[in-house]
């Protein structure tokens, strides 16, 4: 009679099974682990655990997410932003492609900023962001990617294309992503810039100014087209009778605690050609003072009524539009890039 596996036999079997379990366990943690590179500061959207990049072609699931997205954006039309944030909930929860699920996160993000839920669309710009990234870093090269992330100045072109390969394209060999991300042409984009350009305005109207330059500051120094096009002037504050922007593309914040900036205040209707005052402000962040560089008049048809030059420094004062600049533009010393 042929006796069954001994006792022996089976613990060393439970044991292997067990090891072999262990290091499943660990292998997918690990794969849920974003991928740093050491010493360097990342931002947000880069500090993201490994997803990779599926094939472009087309499911049934990626046509119910597409119209599920359409259903929310319907709601946007309708002026029904709580709606619409519903709807886009709905489609996010969808699996299908990265670049569907990115419009997801931007439609709901839009609906947020009518809102007025500025953490809440930063967060879904983010990860839009990311998701746009890693779907078309292999058409963009390294130096488009400084030219976005100063951040990772310190880095060499080798550690960062082998962070993004791990990241977005696992199942792709490191030579043959390397050959097209070191070597290939630039990206020409429009849906990433809009992504960095809306996040820059979320934090802007947070308050977060040094975090909206940045982002401005990556649309515009990684797509030069999109600089060329892109309205400088950003809207920061608004009341019933006036709207409040910043000129971003002019923001200068190179001083040791100085900043100098140009605003426009202009009254009436959004798109009204006039009037307006322009004003160019220096900010000593140190001393807490201000002082008006220049300004100029505009009437209701946009013609310039007068102008001027040179001003005094002053206290900042509560309640003033030189405290909402200090606190937009002197809240973080560091510079941004």
């Amino acid at each position: 009679m042929t006796s069954g596996p001994s006792l022996k036999l089976l613990a060393g079997i439970a044991m292997v099974l067990t090891s072999t379990l262990s290091i499943r366990a660990v292998a997918v943690e690990q794969l849920r682990t974003p991928i740093l590179i050491p010493n360097i500061q990342e931002p947000e959207e880069m500090r993201v655990a490994p997803f990779p990049m599926r094939n472009t072609v087309s499911t049934p699931t990626d046509r119910m997410l597409e119209e599920a997205i359409q259903a929310a954006q319907a709601k946007m039309l309708s002026l029904s932003p709580y709606e619409a944030i519903s709807k886009f909930t709905e489609a996010i929860k969808i699996e299908g492609r990265e670049l569907l699920k990115s419009k997801a996160y931007e439609g709901r993000a839009n609906a947020y900023m009518q809102t007025r839920e500025w953490d809440l669309a930063i967060r879904d710009l983010t990860t839009g962001i990311s998701l746009q990234i890693g779907s078309s870093v292999l058409a963009s090269n390294v130096n488009q990617f400084r030219a976005i992330y100063p951040e990772y100045g310190a880095a060499s072109d080798e550690a960062i294309a082998q962070k993004l390969n791990l990241t977005f394209y696992p199942d792709t060999k490191y030579e043959d992503f390397a050959a097209r991300f070191l070597t290939g042409p630039p990206l020409s984009s429009t849906a990433i810039p809009d992504l960095y350009s809306k996040r820059s305005d979320a934090y802007l109207r947070k308050g977060d100014w040094r975090s909206a330059l940045i982002d401005f500051r990556r649309a515009t120094n990684g797509f030069p087209d999109y600089a060329e096009a892109i309205d400088r002037w950003r809207q920061f504050d608004e009341t019933y009778n006036s709207h409040s922007y910043v000129d971003m593309k002019n923001f200068d914040d190179a001083g040791d605690g100085s900043v100098k900036l140009g605003i426009k205040q202009a009254h009436g209707v959004n798109d009204a050609p006039g009037p307006y005052e322009l004003y160019r402000f220096e900010l000593n962040c140190n001393a807490e003072k201000v002082r008006t560089l220049s300004w100029a008049e505009y009437n209701a048809s946009g013609t310039l009524v007068k102008s001027g030059e040179g001003g005094r420094w002053g206290s900042i004062w509560p309640n003033t539009l030189g405290k909402i600049l200090e606190d937009g533009a002197c809240s973080d010393s560091s510079k941004s890039g």
